[in-house]
């Protein structure tokens, strides 16, 4: 997404010298860890450990991002719409969709057709209805968990807000998934139906795996469930 560092087992980039985090922080802070490994930032603190500047630089690139104003209504729509308004509409018309998300549901519809193979064979999905009874809210909660963080590099957002956009984030994805695996399903199927034939979904497939399975790995360490400090 930003960057391209070496991590964890060659994957996911340790701060040294991050404060210890609270388990449920840690939990938090791994909503955004395919993310993370996809741009080598660090998985263990609230800083990507990326560059400011840079990441400011691909805040405008990529969301056209150049005011704390975007900032706050791009985190205000991804907690309250976000890409699962889009995703819902493929399969109920009574949807509520402004004109931006028209024009994206086309595009999600198209984007559905050219990964539908992939995602059968990967075992993410069963048959083509089975794809539609699932909640993509772990793609928009990734995304916002990471945006959060950049904007903290950026100073665009303080600490305390940070965490609790975090922890909000956090709450909506325990009422929603059992565990890291069914997160991480969801998390694969939106960023394909998002994202399409661009979304390199076998090296994700291939992130998600070591996340899951990794002794060492943050999903290994702090389940999605985790509810004490």
């Amino acid at each position: 997404m930003f960057t391209s560092n070496v991590g964890l087992n060659g994957l996911l980039l340790m701060n040294p010298q991050g404060q210890q985090l609270n388990n449920r922080k840690m939990a938090g802070i791994s909503l955004s860890a395919i993310n993370s490994v996809q741009a080598g930032f660090f998985g263990n603190s609230l800083s990507t450990g990326a560059d400011p500047q840079l990441l400011a630089d691909k805040l405008v690139e990529l969301y056209g991002i150049s005011s704390e104003e975007d900032a706050r209504q791009l985190l205000e729509y991804l907690l309250e719409r976000g890409s699962r308004q889009v995703f819902s509409a493929l399969s109920d018309d009574n949807v509520d969709l402004d004109p931006y998300e028209e024009e994206l549901k086309f595009e999600y519809q198209c984007n559905l057709e050219q990964v539908i193979p992939k995602l059968k064979e990967s075992g993410y999905i069963a048959d083509e209805d089975n794809i539609m009874e699932g909640n993509i809210l772990a793609w928009d909660m990734g995304r916002l968990v990471t945006l959060v963080r950049c904007y903290y590099d950026c100073q665009i957002i303080d600490e305390g807000n940070s965490w609790k956009i975090i922890e909000h984030a956090l709450r909506l994805c325990q009422a929603e998934y059992k565990d890291w695996r069914e997160f991480s399903s969801a998390y694969i199927i939106g960023r394909a139906v998002s994202m399409g034939q661009c979304s390199m979904l076998t090296s994700v497939a291939e992130t998600v795996q070591h996340l899951l399975e990794d002794e060492l790995s943050p999903w290994t360490l702090f389940p999605l469930q985790t509810q004490d400090q």
